[in-house]
């Protein structure tokens, strides 16, 4: 149906010849741009299209994501190989032959910890796209329901994952004990790289270039190790580099980010032009409304041009009225549809630690020193979890709010995503 290349090939006689039948995990990756995605999609259509009236899972973190991402690269290798099927939404993937793909959200819930809506499936097997990013408990439960015909076809059970490295619970099942030879023998580990991949295209090697260091050597060396995912979330923010002096340019826009805490509420004021970035202050006000903020804003930046954007939860109407955040800054500042610029879904906080780092290290940027005081207090301060997190539960604690960073992160995605875009599909 489709060449693959050689790490691709081992993955593939892992997933599908009979010598490899003891192996029930396989874990794809490690960097990259080394042909995860594809992989996860020409098996489950290769399984479908052998084995009548199978059912398999394709999964990823949120149902948001998978849509846009894996999905995508299965429709493309659908069109490939000439595939016949049909995709109904919130159902899945149908083929001819009474064969199905069912797309999977398997992110943790607190209403569903225990994942029960798991519980209740029969798959004859699994593809978990990044698979890092969900718990080591619906990768167990997603395995402990592949049972579905797997006699009648004499198929042994399999799951797929793909991930870059990650310091969390992929690697202390799968990387570690396999650098160290101690892997268990039901669980395999390929590693491929963009070095790996013939196919890749070279702007894609400009964008891994591009990263800051250390996700640099994490997704274009496949380096598990080099730096312990804690620590700063924001590590390569610099004092010496990015501080100084910012004044208004009223003939260029100025861009506004929201958080809707009320206390405090934030918002983030930058602008951008002639390949520089410029904070030019960063609001923190506590028990203010989003009225308020927007007539103090107004007071502030008076005759300016304002693009807007900001917190997803912001579309969401209050109690009060039927107005949302976003209503209230368009009709208090006047704006018009276009100058809103908010998003469907608030960017995962993984691709937001990449992007945010990678701008820092690599692009220019600079913050008032003395207006931006919040937001330079929540680079400097705010600390990351094992998972690439920033650390917020504790609200009392001024250094674990980390809404100033949140209206900066919000700003980056929203105008700057094109950054690193190839990473994220």
């Amino acid at each position: 149906m489709i060449e693959l290349f050689p790490r691709q090939t081992r993955a593939f006689d892992i997933l599908t010849e009979p010598e490899y039948s003891h192996v029930s995990e396989l874990l794809y990756g490690g960097g990259a741009g080394g042909g995860k995605s594809a992989l996860g999609c020409i098996w489950l259509v290769h399984q479908c299209l052998r084995y009548a009236g199978t059912r398999w899972v394709m999964g990823r973190n949120t149902l948001h994501t998978l849509k846009e991402t894996t999905l995508n690269s299965f429709f493309l290798i659908a069109k490939l190989g000439n595939v016949r099927y049909r995709y109904v939404e919130n159902k899945g993937i149908m083929f001819p032959n009474d064969s199905q793909i069912l797309l999977k959200d398997l992110a943790y819930y607190p209403s569903d910890p225990e994942f029960d809506e798991l519980g209740s499936l029969e798959i004859t097997g699994a593809f978990v796209d990044e698979c890092n990013q969900i718990t080591e408990k619906a990768w167990n439960i997603l395995s402990s329901r592949i049972r579905y015909r797997l006699d009648e076809y004499g198929l042994t059970p399999k799951i797929l994952g793909t991930c870059n490295p990650a310091r969390n619970w992929v690697f202390t099942r799968f990387y570690e004990p396999y650098r160290e030879g101690r892997l268990e023998a039901n669980r395999m580990f390929v590693q491929a790289l963009v070095t790996d991949n013939p196919k890749i295209s070279r702007y894609y090697v400009t964008q891994l270039d591009n990263l800051d260091e250390v996700s640099r050597e994490r997704l274009k060396k496949g380096n598990w190790d080099f730096l312990d995912i804690s620590g700063n979330w924001a590590y390569s923010y610099r004092p010496e580099l990015h501080l100084g002096d910012v004044v208004l340019n009223r003939s260029e826009v100025v861009r506004l980010s929201f958080d809707f805490n009320r206390n405090p509420i934030a918002c983030h004021v930058s602008q951008h032009y002639g390949n520089h970035y410029y904070g030019l202050e960063q609001i923190e006000i506590d028990n203010c409304t989003t009225y308020q903020l927007c007539n103090e804003i107004k007071a502030r930046y008076p005759e300016c041009f304002f693009m807007v954007t900001g917190d997803v939860s912001g579309k969401a109407a209050t109690t009060v009225s039927r107005l949302n955040n976003f209503d209230v800054i368009k009709y208090v500042l006047g704006l018009r549809e276009g100058q809103m610029q908010y998003s469907g879904a608030n960017p995962p906080l993984a691709e937001s630690r990449m992007l945010v780092n990678a701008m820092l290290e690599r692009y220019p940027m600079t913050f008032d020193r003395v207006k931006c005081a919040p937001l330079i207090r929540d680079l400097e301060a705010v600390k990351s979890d094992n998972e690439g997190r920033p650390i917020k539960t504790n609200r009392k604690n001024i250094e674990e709010r980390a809404d100033c960073l949140d209206t900066f992160r919000y700003t980056l995605h929203r105008w700057f995503g094109d950054f690193v875009k190839l990473l994220f599909s």
